[in-house]
């Protein structure tokens, strides 16, 4: 029996290249604007935060999709650092990304990703899993002017935190959890999740 079908709800470039250097076959089918911001609880934590913004994006993606002719595996995700209880999401200018990068100087922090898996079959949707996974990491202390000369480079643009790990930096280490976490998607958690759903990788990657 051939396996679903696999749909990446992200526009994320970094998911889609996780996912294709795991091997998997797949498509993107992004959310559309709006669908992340519309009626957040104001007091959710970072992990609730992240699992409620994947299933937003899950939900938006799988009412696009309406009823597929062949069995469909949405796979969702979105990504938050979050530092003494402070969620730090994409930086909205450099005044924000440089306030971000002076508070995680020097200190330790978290990245959540919230993954949501859902089947879509025959005109009905089951959710296969909705959960948060949390990597663990310490910053390097950063001078004024450093931060200052990474605000400039724009390299903090679209990234959660201000940076992203994917770029090989050597100011961030990560203590403890999943590397791949912290780029956008928990590849070995994801990996567990689709092969449970019957989705495995195959030798040529995305289609």
């Amino acid at each position: 029996m051939s396996q679903p079908e696999l749909v990446l709800a992200s526009g994320s470039p970094r998911r889609r290249e996780l996912l294709a250097e795991a091997g998997y076959q797949f498509r993107v089918v992004a959310a559309r604007d709006g669908v992340e911001e519309a009626g957040l609880c104001s007091g959710c934590g970072p992990a609730e935060l992240v699992v409620d913004l994947a299933i937003r994006k899950l939900g938006d993606v799988v009412a696009q999709l309406a009823d597929p002719p062949v069995p469909l595996l949405v796979l969702a995700a979105d990504t938050v650092a979050e530092c003494d209880g402070q969620i730090l999401g994409k930086p909205r200018d450099d005044a924000h990304a440089a306030a971000m990068m002076a508070a995680l100087s020097g200190r330790r922090h978290r990245v959540y990703t919230g993954v949501a898996l859902e089947l879509l079959s025959g005109g009905v949707a089951t959710r296969l899993a909705s959960e948060a996974v949390m990597t663990t990491l310490r910053m390097s202390e950063l001078s004024a002017a450093w931060i200052e000369d990474y605000v400039d480079s724009g390299a903090w643009e679209g990234k959660a935190g201000g940076f992203g790990y994917q770029d090989g930096l050597g100011f961030v280490h990560v203590e403890a959890g999943s590397e791949s976490n912290v780029v956008g998607l928990p590849m070995e958690r994801v990996a567990e999740l689709l092969a449970s759903a019957g989705c495995f990788p195959t030798a040529n990657g995305q289609a």
